[in-house]
C-alpha cells in the first residue's frame, strides 16, 4: 500500500478525486452535511498562511479508500503544530491503513520540525476514538455540535430580544448584511475574530490563534463567494464607530435546509448590554425569513463556553454530536509506529 500525494491540484480531476473520498468520511462524521464540491474543497485549501498536503490511498478497484491531509502554519504562529485530518472508507477499516496514514503525518511533522500533532474525531465515528486510544493520543478539547429544530424555535422570544435591543443597548446600532459585507468593516471584523480566538476555551490544545487582518477577512470572503451564502449581523458603537459584536449564519453549497452558524462574539469591553442576544436574534430571524425551507440550524460550542451555551439553549439548540480534538506528541507517535 502506498499513498499518492495529489496537492497542489494539477487538474480538476485531482480535486474531484480527493473530494470523492472526503465526502464519504464527511457524511459519516456529520450526516446532515451535503457533499462538498471540488471548487469548495480547492477554496478551503487556498490559505496564504498555511501549507496543506493531501494524500490518497488507491484501492484495488480504481477508487481511493483513504485520505490524509496535513497542515502547518507558515505565518509564525503554531511553530510546533501539525494539524491533520484522516479518514478510511468504512469498508476498508481494520486492515492497517490507519497506521499507514499516521506514519505519513509523523513524517510530515519530522520533516517540518514540529513536535505536536492534532486531529479531530466525532461521536458518529467510534473508530476514531478507538484509534486515538491505540496511538496514545489524548482528548484535548471536547465540543458539541448543537442542532436546533426550526419548528421548535420560539420566534416570539427572539423577536422580543430584537425589540428590546435598542432599549438595553441604546448606544449601539445593529447592521445586517446578506452575502456582501462592505469593505470598510473588514478591519473591525478581523479584530473581533482575533478576540474570539483569544477568548475561546481551548482545553489542553497547544494552539495559538492566527493573526487576522482586513486582508485575511477579504481573502476568506472571496474564497467562499462561489459556494457560501451568508447573513451577517454587526453591532457598532455609536460614539467610537467601532464594531463591537459579530454574528453570522451561512448556507454552504446551496443546502438551505441546514443553516450553520460561524461565530458569535461580543467585544469584552461592551458586554453586559445583551448585545449577544440582540445580534443572535437578528441573525436567526433574518435567516429563517430568507430560507423558509430550513429544517435545522447547527452550531458548535466548547462544552466550557457557558455564556454562549446559555443563549443557544434558550433558542432551542440541543447537543447532538460530540467533536473531540485529539493531541499526541510526535515522540509518542514515533513510539507507537516503532512498536
Amino acid at each position: 500500500m502506498e499513498l499518492v500525494e495529489i496537492f497542489p491540484f494539477d487538474s480538476p480531476a485531482d480535486a474531484e478525486r480527493i473530494v470523492r473520498i472526503h465526502n464519504v468520511y464527511r457524511k459519516e462524521r456529520l450526516p446532515f452535511l451535503v457533499d462538498a464540491t471540488a471548487a469548495e474543497y480547492v477554496a478551503k485549501n487556498d490559505e496564504p498562511n498555511i501549507t496543506f498536503r493531501h494524500f490518497v490511498l488507491p484501492g484495488d478497484d480504481g477508487g481511493d479508500v483513504a485520505m490524509v491531509t496535513t497542515a502547518v502554519w507558515k505565518d509564525g504562529t503554531n511553530p510546533n503544530l501539525v494539524w491533520a485530518q484522516l479518514g478510511v472508507h468504512p469498508d476498508h477499516r481494520r486492515r492497517g491503513i490507519g497506521r499507514l496514514l499516521v506514519r505519513k503525518i509523523h513524517d510530515v511533522a519530522v520533516e517540518s520540525g514540529r513536535t505536536t500533532i492534532e486531529a479531530g474525531g466525532t461521536s458518529t465515528v467510534p473508530a476514531a476514538k478507538a484509534f486515538a486510544g491505540r496511538i496514545g493520543a489524548d482528548a484535548a478539547l471536547t465540543e458539541h455540535v448543537n442542532v436546533a429544530d426550526v419548528r421548535e424555535i420560539d420566534r416570539s422570544m427572539l423577536a422580543s430580544w430584537r425589540d428590546e435591543g435598542p432599549h438595553r443597548a441604546p448606544d449601539y446600532d445593529v447592521l445586517i448584511y446578506e452575502d456582501i459585507i462592505p469593505e470598510e468593516h473588514y478591519a473591525g471584523i478581523a479584530r473581533l475574530f482575533m478576540m474570539a480566538d483569544q477568548d475561546m476555551p481551548l482545553g489542553d490544545l497547544e494552539y495559538e490563534p492566527q493573526a487576522e487582518t482586513a486582508e485575511t477577512v477579504r481573502q476568506r470572503l472571496e474564497q467562499a463567494a462561489d459556494h457560501v451564502e451568508r447573513v451577517t449581523v454587526l453591532a457598532q458603537h455609536r460614539t467610537s464607530g467601532s464594531l463591537v459584536a459579530f454574528s453570522e449564519i451561512v448556507v454552504i453549497g446551496g443546502n438551505s435546509e441546514t443553516l450553520q452558524t460561524t461565530l458569535t462574539v461580543v467585544d469584552r469591553d461592551h458586554r453586559g448590554h445583551a448585545l449577544g442576544k440582540w445580534i443572535k436574534a437578528e441573525a436567526v430571524l433574518r435567516s429563517l425569513d430568507r430560507y423558509p425551507d430550513a429544517i435545522r440550524i447547527v452550531t458548535e460550542n466548547a462544552v466550557s463556553n457557558a455564556p454562549m451555551l446559555g443563549i443557544n439553549t434558550l433558542i432551542g439548540f440541543r447537543p447532538t454530536y460530540e467533536v473531540v480534538d485529539y493531541q499526541v506528541s510526535v515522540e509518542q507517535l514515533g513510539e507507537y509506529l516503532g512498536a
